[in-house]
């Protein structure tokens, strides 16, 4: 069952932050926002070591809250929706997808809805306000995985049951979840639940899956139990406090293997040091389609950026302009939405681009923390601009106007990334003259483009990003 609760862009504060503070461009461009509860019954599903059937402990009705973000004409609707796991993590709930993937969506009339994912979040939310949210309910976390499908389902009926207005069912249903709920897209799929919802609909439950920087090999995150329940408390290296349940590192469930539709993991340099041991080929294997995407330069959090010169020869004031906050990477907007372009064309038969891992560089002496927490010791190895070699390779990287590193001196995950501008001495030793340099980055951007990397439409704000404000 389907029910609105009203007045969503009244109450802007109970939605995601990330999209609250997006309303004005979201009514620009022709899109409604709405909040739905969605109830039905589910199960909580007993550890079965990934083989189905899985037993079933409890059965409990759950009532949830959707965050509907959808095209008010039914004309410029293009069938495709992005269903995002909404994070849950610090109990205040995130959309770690929208921010770099708005501008994708509200151009090619794609629709959104996010799915509050767990109990914690639930409570907040009748904190925050207990008339507007009374009826909410997740009695188990574990009862996440049959909340997915009731979604799925809800999606592929007219009007999406509802989710979304006047527009027509789900052609196609993309499900992303980042960090956190990447790890519960990572469960779902090798515990074979998309199998088994699949099965019960009598067609695919979800089209593909994008999996944001998550690695199985973070031990007490990396893959959450099919029937955890209940919040962990860790110390300032997301070490866990106390007891709990965690699947051995090397279980083959943290792998995730033989999906029978797309699986696209995107993960940041950060991950990929935890991804050493449970990296896997890319393939177009009927029944194994997958991808994995590491995006260089980039860490897990984004933050703000600070910008500053560390050489004294050229050093200058910094304006102080360039030390307000902005977005730390502009360019995942541009390789996120091209990573969706080819998932949801790999729905349809087109086959995605590959691109070889980050390469690491893993000392002859390391132990490994079988926790899945300290991998300080491995590092990138770098390319002569000192950014990591392999992953995917894009402008920030390859015709670098900033140096990006990570706080060695931070936590041993989720480590702060630092860009430093390059200096007028370094621009001019690197290219010549400003006029090189733009003359390269339109040829790379040429290049990106022919490989799929970077979408056509943007060409002229990844330009306009490379140069602006540059400094010869």
């Amino acid at each position: 069952m389907i029910n609105e609760i009203p007045g969503a862009t009244e109450s802007p504060s109970y939605l995601p932050e990330q999209i609250s503070q997006n309303l004005a461009t979201i009514r620009d461009a022709g899109y409604d926002v709405r909040e739905y509860t969605i109830s039905a019954p589910a199960r909580v599903f007993a550890d079965g070591n990934g083989a189905l059937p899985h037993s079933v402990t409890a059965t409990s009705e759950f009532t949830s809250r959707v965050v509907s973000v959808f095209p008010l004409s039914p004309e410029k609707f293009s069938g495709n929706v992005h269903f995002e796991l909404l994070n849950p993590s610090g109990g205040m709930e995130s959309s770690m997808f929208w921010p770099d993937a708005a501008g994708y969506i509200l151009q090619r009339g794609d629709a959104y809805v996010g799915l509050t994912c767990k109990n914690v979040i639930v409570e907040a939310l009748k904190a925050g306000s207990s008339t507007r949210y009374a009826h909410l309910s997740i009695g188990h976390d574990g009862l996440l995985w049959d909340m997915i499908a009731a979604v799925g389902r809800a999606l592929r009926a007219s009007e999406g049951g509802g989710l979304l207005p006047g527009l027509k069912p789900a052609e196609r249903i993309i499900a992303n979840g980042w960090s956190q709920s990447g790890s519960f897209l990572r469960t779902y799929l090798s515990e074979h639940l998309h199998e088994l919802h699949s099965l019960e609909a009598g067609h695919d439950i979800i089209d593909g899956y994008v999996i944001g920087v998550s690695s199985g090999g973070f031990g007490p995150m990396g893959y959450v139990n099919i029937n955890r329940d209940g919040e962990l408390d860790f110390d300032e290296d997301l070490r866990p406090i106390g007891e709990f349940d965690q699947l051995e590192l090397d279980d083959p469930r943290r792998v995730v293997r033989g999906a029978s539709v797309p699986v696209m993991e995107f993960m940041t340099e950060d991950e990929v040091m935890q991804h050493q041991w449970h990296s896997r080929g890319d393939s177009d294997t009927p029944g194994d389609l997958y991808r994995c995407y590491q995006i260089p330069g980039r860490g897990h959090i984004s933050g703000v950026r600070r910008v500053h010169y560390e050489k004294p020869v050229d050093a200058r004031p910094v304006p102080e302009g360039d030390l307000a906050d902005e977005p730390e990477h502009v360019s995942t907007i541009f390789l996120l939405a091209a990573a969706l372009d080819n998932i949801v064309l790999w729905t349809r038969g087109v086959t995605p681009p590959r691109a070889d891992p980050i390469v690491v560089d893993i000392p002859a002496s390391y132990v490994r923390d079988m926790a899945g927490v300290d991998y300080a010791a491995l590092r990138s190895v770098k390319d002569p601009s000192g950014h990591a070699r392999g992953g995917v390779r894009y402008l920030d990287v390859d015709l670098p106007r900033t140096f990006m590193a990570a706080d060695v001196d931070g936590p041993l995950t989720m480590k702060h990334w630092e860009h430093r501008v390059l200096s007028p001495g370094e621009m001019r030793g690197l290219y010549g003259s400003i006029e090189v340099y733009r003359e390269r980055v339109e040829r790379r951007l040429a290049e990106l483009v022919e490989a799929r990397w970077y979408l056509p439409e943007h060409v002229p704000a990844a330009l306009h990003h490379a140069l602006d404000g540059i400094d010869f």
